[in-house]
C-alpha cells in the first residue's frame, strides 16, 4: 500500500494450485471494506497468466513479471551482488515455474535411455503440459507438410507454446518477418497453440502474439492498425508495452486423463480450431 498516493496493490498468487471458494470475489470485497478511500488494482499471478475467474482482476504472468525486473535491473543498475541475487532469483523462477526447455529435454533423452532407473530420474518424466505440447507440435508439423501456407518453427516456443506462422501475416504486414531478438529469423508476429493447465482439466487455444521490440515507428503504427482489425473481428485482444495477444480461438479441454486415445481427440479439435483460424484470417484480410 502506499499511504501517500491513497494507492492499494493486491495480488493473489497462485502457483502449484487453482482458485477455490470464490477466493477472488472474498478478496476484493475484504480490501474494499478496509480501504474504501483507496485507488485498488487487483492483480492474479499465475505461471502463465491464466484467466481469472473475476473481471476487475487483471491476470500477469512470471514471464510479465520477469520482463519488470529485467526493466528494473536495465535502468537501476544495481551493486554486483545484488544482481546476482536478482539474476539468481530470475533463473529460478524460469527453471521452476516457467520450465527450462532444454533442461526438459535432457530430462526426456534420460529418462527414455533407462525407464527403470532412479526415482529422481521418474521425477523428471514428461508432464501433462511438454506432452501434450509435443502432440501439438506433431500435429502442425504434418498440417505444414500438407499445406504451404503453414510453416512450423521447430526451434521457438517453449513449454506451453508451439509456434508456427502463416503466409497472411507478412502481406498484411510487411517488414513484420524481419528478424526479432526473441523469435529470430521469424519475425515480430507469430501464431500460437497456447496449452493452459490451471483448471482441472488442460485446455489449448490458438492465439497470434506480437512482440514490438525493434519495430520503428512505421511498423510499429502497422501492427496497431491490424490489432485494431482484429479487435473488430474478434474481441479478446491483450495489448501491452511489448507484447499483445490475440485469442483466435477460444479454449477447448483436452481429455488426457479421461479418454484412451485424448490424442487423437486432440487432432480433431485442433483440425476445428484450424478452420476457425482460416476464417479469423479471411475476416482480418476484409478489414485491410
Amino acid at each position: 500500500m502506499n499511504e501517500k498516493e491513497k494507492y492499494v496493490l493486491c495480488i493473489e498468487n497462485k502457483i502449484f494450485s487453482d482458485e477455490h471458494d470464490d477466493q477472488l470475489a472474498r478478496y476484493r470485497a475484504e480490501i474494499e471494506r478496509e480501504f474504501p478511500d483507496c485507488r485498488r488494482r487487483f492483480v492474479f499471478l499465475t505461471p502463465n497468466s491464466g484467466e481469472a475467474s473475476e473481471s476487475d482482476w487483471l491476470a500477469m504472468g512470471y514471464g510479465d513479471v520477469l520482463d519488470i525486473i529485467d526493466r528494473a535491473v536495465e535502468t537501476a543498475a544495481p551493486a554486483p551482488e545484488t544482481a546476482r541475487f536478482i539474476a539468481d532469483y530470475m533463473d529460478t523462477v524460469r527453471r521452476n515455474i516457467l520450465g527450462d526447455r532444454e533442461l526438459e529435454d535432457i530430462c526426456k533423452r534420460i529418462y527414455a535411455k533407462h525407464k527403470r532407473a532412479l526415482d529422481l530420474i521418474y521425477e523428471h518424466r514428461p508432464d501433462v503440459v511438454s506432452t501434450i505440447s509435443n502432440c501439438c507440435r506433431k500435429w502442425i508439423g504434418e498440417k505444414a507438410g500438407n499445406d504451404k501456407t503453414i510453416k512450423l518453427r521447430k526451434d521457438t516456443g517453449d513449454k506451453w507454446d508451439t509456434v508456427f506462422t502463416t503466409n497472411l501475416l507478412p502481406r498484411l504486414l510487411p517488414g513484420i518477418d524481419e528478424p526479432s531478438g526473441i523469435w529470430g529469423e521469424y519475425g515480430h508476429c507469430v501464431y500460437q497453440i497456447h496449452v493452459n493447465d490451471d483448471k482441472d482439466v488442460p485446455r489449448v487455444r490458438l492465439q497470434l502474439v506480437f512482440n514490438f521490440d525493434g519495430l520503428d515507428e512505421r511498423l510499429r503504427g502497422d501492427c496497431e492498425e491490424v490489432i485494431h482489425a482484429i479487435e473488430e473481428v474478434y474481441k479478446k485482444v491483450r495489448i501491452g508495452k511489448r507484447w499483445c495477444i490475440a485469442w483466435a480461438t477460444d479454449y477447448s479441454s483436452v481429455p488426457i486423463d479421461s479418454e484412451e486415445e485424448w490424442d487423437k481427440s486432440l487432432a480433431k479439435t485442433l483440425d476445428g480450431m484450424l478452420r476457425q483460424l482460416k476464417r479469423f484470417e479471411g475476416k482480418l484480410s476484409e478489414k485491410q
